[in-house]
């Protein structure tokens, strides 16, 4: 089994108009800072998980920080602290779960200023506190779960000052 641990933060897709895609289909990575998929506004950056582990374990994981965010684990776990989705306005997040686990200890904000898409056919997503779709005026978040589990600790919120869906 490879282990690994890296400090520093970690883009995908960083610069405006960039593009980057991280594959992991085995071992474990241990990562000491925050991971973000389309940091640049004109970025489209990608995380694809089918194997291993991938942990981020002191702060957070972005899907469409400023630009466009893809995330797809049909196998492995990613583990973090809080997993944000659309973060800033004009950010786009698609994030499809068809197996595997994500385990956050703290919060999932689907759409937080951005418009975000949560599709989910398998797999699991736990977090330790809540989950929030439609964050800020403005943003958009849709939740789709026609298979696998959603579980939260604490409080589920749809549309808390955005637009937001969700379809189970």
């Amino acid at each position: 089994i490879f282990e690994d641990t890296i400090g520093g933060k970690v883009f995908s897709g960083y610069g405006s108009g960039k593009t980057g895609e991280l594959h992991v289909t085995g071992g474990v990575s241990n990562f000491e800072s925050n991971f973000m998929a389309g940091r640049g506004s004109t970025s489209v950056g990608c995380l694809f998980v089918n194997g291993g582990e991938i942990t981020f374990l002191k702060s957070y994981f972005t899907i469409g920080e400023s630009g466009t965010g893809n995330f797809n684990i049909s196998n492995g776990t990613v583990k973090t602290n809080r997993f944000n989705m659309a973060n800033k306005a004009g950010s786009k997040a698609d994030a499809a779960i068809s197996g595997g686990l994500v385990d956050i200890s703290t919060y999932l904000k689907c759409g937080m200023t951005g418009t975000a898409s949560l599709v989910m056919s398998g797999g699991q997503i736990k977090t330790g506190s809540y989950m929030l779709v439609g964050e800020n005026p403005g943003s958009s978040g849709t939740v789709e779960l026609s298979g696998g589990r959603i579980d939260i600790t604490e409080l589920l919120t749809i549309g808390n000052s955005g637009q937001a869906f969700l379809s189970i």
